[in-house]
């Protein structure tokens, strides 16, 4: 059994920027998440296997507070570009 790859495309929607997000820390508290959805796993996974899954969490609960913080502060200085990518795959 396998696939083919019928068809691909994808485009490119831009970053988020002020105009599209609020300020202060309400910004922070929007852009963070969305981030931090494709990320957690990796910071988490990055921390010495010696630690408990509670103290990976809150590393990484203050590593994200921390950023939230910072995007506050100057939100012109964070973003990402969205690239919605779409395949059409058949079973064969």
């Amino acid at each position: 059994m396998g696939a083919c790859l019928c068809h691909l495309s994808k485009l490119r929607c831009g970053c988020l920027t002020p105009v599209a997000m609020p300020v202060g820390e309400i910004a922070g508290k929007r852009f963070v998440p969305t981030t931090r959805t494709w990320s957690n796993s990796t910071y988490s996974n990055g921390l010495d296997a010696g630690r408990s899954a509670e103290q990976k969490a809150e590393i990484v609960d203050e590593l994200f507070d921390h950023y939230a913080a910072l995007v506050a502060q100057e939100l012109a200085d964070h973003g990402m570009d969205y690239v919605p990518c779409y395949a059409v795959i058949e079973k064969l």
